[in-house]
């Protein structure tokens, strides 16, 4: 891949890098897998280091974004295996949620299972008109595993997030952008371009900027307002110790595009 740092090989996705946009294709969507829950775990480590990346998108081909771990190997857990296949699928999840970086999620077709929770974890949410968003697993004896209840009764409060969960039917994409879920609705054939149009908005801004905008946003979505501002104010004050604000300004001033770098 091109880029400025060379990065690990991967089996279960596949990552293409251009203009500082990571474009990560999930191979196998049908299914979840360990082998993928490591691979994104991994991926997201090297996003955080990745000087060359300011903006990812998620996506996958064909009929499914990504499905949930299949029944056959869960049923091979033991309680205490459970518990540390939870663990450590809630702790993929927070890192994509915590990543630096924009992440941009373009669902076409199924998210069902892991596949709805890890679309949650991302910032931004896109769904093709044949996105369905499900969580199964209540009628198998256990609830979601990653931490979509809580994730969904922040995002669209606990009456519409309990009927998606104790429903587990299908989600359609245009309810799911009427309860507030995904941020936009396209044609299937317009998904991959407007994640892209999305992506290059998001990249032109200062990547520290960005970094900050983040951290007041999701730092402070549970705090209580007066807190929520005093994180939002120490957010900002950092970016005026910046060179990318000066660089920003003096753009502005001379009007011209300014050149970021991060510093």
């Amino acid at each position: 891949m091109a880029g400025s740092r060379m990065y690990t090989a991967y089996h279960t996705l596949k990552l293409e890098l251009s203009q500082q946009i990571a474009r990560v294709q999930f191979l196998e969507p049908r299914q979840a897998s360990p082998e993928l829950l490591q691979e994104l775990d991994r991926l997201f480590q090297e996003f955080e280091l990745a000087s060359d990346v300011r903006c990812i998108i998620l996506s996958a081909e064909g009929p499914y974004f990504m499905g949930g771990l299949s029944p056959a190997s869960l049923q091979k857990l033991d309680p205490a295996g459970a518990q540390a296949l939870l663990e450590y699928i809630q702790q993929v999840l927070a890192q994509i949620e915590a990543c630096s970086k924009p992440v941009i999620a373009a669902v076409n077709g199924q998210a069902a299972g892991f596949g709805m929770e890890l679309a949650l974890a991302c910032h931004v949410l896109l769904a093709a008109e044949s996105a369905r968003f499900s969580l199964p697993e209540l009628g198998m004896g256990f609830l979601p595993l990653g931490g979509a209840i809580p994730r969904l009764a922040r995002q669209i409060g606990n009456k519409r997030a309990l009927e998606i969960v104790l429903g587990g039917y299908p989600l359609t994409a245009p309810d799911a952008y009427e309860w507030g879920l995904v941020n936009h609705v396209f044609g299937e054939d317009e998904l991959a371009e407007k994640a892209q149009d999305m992506a290059q908005l998001f990249k032109a801004n200062a990547p520290l900027a960005v970094r900050q905008a983040l951290k007041s946003a999701l730092g402070g979505q549970d705090l209580p307002l007066p807190q929520a501002l005093m994180l939002d104010l120490h957010a900002n004050a950092f970016c005026w110790s910046t060179a990318d604000l000066q660089e920003g300004i003096q753009a502005a001033l001379e009007q011209r595009p300014p050149i970021f770098r991060a510093r």
